[in-house]
């Protein structure tokens, strides 16, 4: 069963997220992803906002993610077709 989209999308909440983290020093640690996905899968699915966000954040982070955190983007992208 897939959730309905009831004005709950996190994308907003991520992208705060995710420019803090960036801004601390340029690139995102396995916290901080696992962090992120946590927030963007609490209502189950991936709504386009927040995969617009995470698709945009994966792409400008690729070459400066650790090889742990590198490894965990490419999972999250090949599962949820980013």
């Amino acid at each position: 069963m897939t959730a309905m989209n009831t004005g709950q999308s996190k994308w907003i909440e991520m992208a705060s997220a995710a420019i803090q983290s960036f801004s601390e020093d340029g690139s995102l640690d396995m916290d901080e992803v696992n962090f992120l996905l946590t927030l963007v899968l609490q209502d189950d699915e991936i709504d386009d906002e927040e995969r617009q966000v995470l698709q945009a954040l994966f792409e400008k982070g690729a070459s400066l993610f650790p090889n742990d955190v590198a490894e965990k983007v490419k999972e999250i992208q090949d599962k949820h077709h980013l």
